[in-house]
């Protein structure tokens, strides 16, 4: 939800795109710029994007056929249009008066994480600042991206729980995964991928050559 306050002159549509901390690489990428083969799948990312309270979104597909473009690409579309709290966009695009006081790690609403990025400022999180929650206060639209590396574990199964299940203020969440959905039970084990493939989430397969040069 927006709140009704005024947007600060600095909360434009290139400033909250600047904001969202997706790898350099898809900085330039967008929708409109995507290389051809994904037309279909672009498609049904927009229609999903335009849903008030989207359902859970799963891309997967082999390595390198533009699972994290694609999500980027959404994630640019919805920080363009400055999904979620304008008042949180004010305070993200404002100008910084000082530079060594801003917070190392400060989620906008619009948000992108690598699963292993993620993996590691938990296990260092300490006291009242828990990632998990920071993400559900502030984030409308989260992007992780290859939730499926690294082995499953008790403590991993936890937080994917957690993240489809527990996080009713975010309204979307998107995962990237090279494994299928045959092997889930297998890969992330019953829980997991139940809820995974229960119908409040949405499965887009990413199919085509390798796009890494």
């Amino acid at each position: 939800m927006n709140l009704q306050v005024d947007e600060l002159s600095t909360n434009t549509p290139v400033r909250r795109w600047q904001r969202v901390a997706v790898p350099a690489y898809f900085r330039s990428w967008s929708f409109e710029t995507f290389p051809n083969g994904q037309e279909e799948i672009i498609q049904q990312l927009r229609r999903w994007l335009a849903v008030p309270t989207p359902p859970r979104l799963v891309l997967w597909g082999p390595t390198g056929t533009g699972k994290t473009g694609l999500a980027c690409g959404a994630l640019r579309v919805a920080a363009e249009a400055g999904t979620g709290n304008r008042e949180r966009w004010n305070i993200a695009t404002a100008p910084v008066i000082h530079p060594e006081e801003e917070p190392e790690w400060s989620p906008v609403p619009v948000w992108f994480e690598m699963w292993r990025g993620l993996r590691d400022r938990l296990r260092r999180s300490r006291g009242p600042d828990d990632p998990l929650a920071v993400l559900r206060e502030r984030v409308m639209l989260l992007v992780i991206d290859d939730i499926d590396v690294d082995a499953m574990t008790p403590w991993k199964e936890s937080i994917v729980l957690s993240l489809l299940d527990d996080a009713p203020a975010m309204c979307g969440l998107v995962l990237t995964m090279n494994v299928a959905p045959d092997r889930w039970a297998e890969h992330f084990g019953e829980r997991i991928a139940d809820r995974l493939l229960a119908p409040r989430v949405r499965l887009l397969a990413v199919h085509g050559g390798s796009r890494r040069g």
